[in-house]
């Protein structure tokens, strides 16, 4: 009996938890337009964090950004 509690906690900690994947984020470049001191528009790009790319890349589209296009194979 102390072996199999000593197991199942040793599985614990060494096994990720589905919590811990939750957790991370992903970080998704978004750039959008702003005016220029010239008149013109320059971009302007940042990072912010989403729980998937995908949802990442539908909020900068709804700020009105546009996000970087995958890379081609």
């Amino acid at each position: 009996m102390r072996l199999t509690t000593v197991a199942v906690l040793a599985l614990m900690v060494l096994a990720p938890c589905s919590e811990t994947e939750a957790a991370r984020r992903r970080s998704v470049r978004c750039c959008v337009m702003v005016p220029d001191d010239a008149g013109g528009e320059r971009p302007y790009c940042f990072l912010f964090n989403a729980r998937s790319a995908r949802v990442g890349h539908r909020l900068c589209r709804a700020i009105g950004g546009t996000p970087p296009r995958p890379p081609v194979r």
